[in-house]
């Protein structure tokens, strides 16, 4: 239709990448540990980076992959 412009979608949907302060994560922090340290300690509590999150959004049809490579792309080379 023309409100979608033939994607089959409309609107926004945000994807959001939530770190819970777990008391294990907040000692890291204040450690000043690694970003990679921190990180693991997340993946241990079943955190889901922003990219996992989106595909998600995908998988049950919220969005296409299209717009999630859309967003989600960066002006590194």
């Amino acid at each position: 239709c023309t409100k979608c412009q033939g994607t089959g979608y409309v609107g926004r949907t945000a994807v959001f990448e939530v770190m819970q302060a777990e008391p294990a994560v907040s000692k890291l922090i204040a450690e000043g540990s690694s970003l990679e340290r921190i990180q693991a300690e997340c993946r241990k509590n079943k955190m889901h980076y922003l990219q996992e999150e989106a595909i998600l959004k995908v998988i049950d049809g919220t969005t296409s992959m299209n717009e999630v490579l859309r967003c989600l792309r960066t002006n590194e080379k």
